[in-house]
């Protein structure tokens, strides 16, 4: 491994732990749905435009304000990007996968930094947000 590839596997390793103590667990909240929401928009060539924002927003309250949201969504493709988000996306678009086998497949492949709260309660969660995705981008 090159002395670079050390350097940016320490760095990314430091900012997971820093991100991982001081972010509360309602960031990490929004910014798990808010950037997922954003890939599976950006898999499926949808604009995740404001209409897309308020139906994710009051179905997973997620915030009292959208704008906040904006920010993970600007960087969903840096959060998941690569194997990764293949992966998250393809479960999360499988109409034969029962919700709660999809939501075990994304909670193995997001980042320590952005779980939150007990695996229970982030798995009820993903099994919301994949159950009612298609209210979500539903045209508006």
């Amino acid at each position: 491994m090159s002395t670079s590839s050390r350097f940016d596997v320490a760095l990314r390793r430091m900012t997971s732990s820093v991100l991982s103590r001081i972010l509360p667990d309602h960031s990490k909240r929004q910014i798990l749905f808010a950037s997922l929401a954003a890939c599976r928009a950006n898999a499926d060539k949808t604009r995740f435009n404001k209409a897309t924002l308020h139906k994710l927003n009051r179905l997973m309250v997620l915030s009292e304000h959208e704008d906040p949201l904006q920010l993970p969504i600007r960087l969903s493709k840096v959060i998941w990007s690569g194997e990764k988000g293949d992966i998250i996306l393809w479960s999360m678009t499988q109409d034969t996968e029962p919700p709660e086998i999809a939501a075990d497949k994304v909670i193995s492949m997001i980042p320590d930094w952005l779980k939150y709260s007990n695996l229970k309660g982030m798995r009820e969660d993903l099994i919301k947000l994949i159950a009612e995705q298609r209210q979500i981008y539903a045209a508006s």
